[in-house]
């Protein structure tokens, strides 16, 4: 499983902490807090205690169709209770698509700018596959390049995966998020349309089933991993639709 982590949350002593060293472009509505790993202060990210399933099976099926989304972990957190899931911060400093446009207006325009999220293109037929709709400028975080411009990445999967039929219903037209709607590059929608539909059934399966029982039981672990097989070779059509894929 290429990418995914192999870290196990230690039950009995919590390995993350909240921290003020560090926090993100904005904290929205899910409960979340900035947190540091225990003796590696520098080890920074996000923490949510909502949908912690959701937030580690994206970002596992992320990397195995090579988009960019930040690592996440399962963990516990000091002076909280249950198991978090932690996403890895994305770049030194956090910001996000709407933050850049509106403190950096004319930066935001630059080619280069622009060119970084053309380059995460491949996201629009992932949101696609695992039913993401809570897409909007605040989700799209942005790492400095040295060589000028940034890496984007697509953040926050609370709301995904909600299909209920056995073959995971219709994909619908993701709601892309304004930074990223006008800039489609059809070669990195090709490269990972290509990616989803050549995911090994099997290795999706073992993929759900790495979940904790706390966190999805059998049946939605079924219904899941049936859902993500069940929609591979519904993207491709979708993206075609909407004029993403020739």
């Amino acid at each position: 499983m290429p990418g995914a982590s192999q870290r196990q949350p230690n039950r009995d002593q919590p390995m993350r902490r909240p921290t003020d060293r560090w926090k993100p472009a904005r904290f929205g509505g899910s409960g979340a807090i900035a947190v540091e790993e225990v003796g590696n202060e520098s080890n920074v990210g996000l923490a949510k205690p909502r949908s912690v399933g959701n937030e580690k099976l994206a970002s596992d099926l992320a990397r195995m169709v090579g988009v960019v989304v930040p690592l996440v972990e399962f963990d516990r957190i000091e002076g909280k209770d249950g198991l978090w899931a932690v996403s890895k911060a994305h770049g030194e400093t956090s910001i996000d698509a709407t933050m850049l446009r509106e403190q950096i207006k004319e930066h935001f325009k630059a080619p280069e700018v622009q060119e970084s999220f053309r380059a995460a293109s491949g996201l629009v037929a992932f949101y696609a596959w695992i039913g993401t709709t809570d897409l909007k400028d605040d989700h799209l975080c942005l790492a400095a390049r040295a060589a000028g411009g940034y890496e984007v990445v697509g953040v926050d999967f609370e709301m995904s995966f909600c299909w209920h039929e056995i073959d995971g219903g219709q994909v619908e037209s993701p709601g892309i998020a304004p930074a990223m709607l006008t800039n489609i590059d059809k070669r990195a929608v090709q490269a990972t349309v290509v990616a989803i539909e050549s995911a090994a059934d099997q290795q999706i399966r073992e993929m759900v089933g790495s979940l904790p029982e706390t966190v999805a039981n059998e049946a939605e672990k079924t219904r899941l991993a049936d859902g993500l097989i069940g929609r591979k070779k519904k993207v491709r059509d979708r993206m075609r639709a909407l004029g993403w894929l020739d």
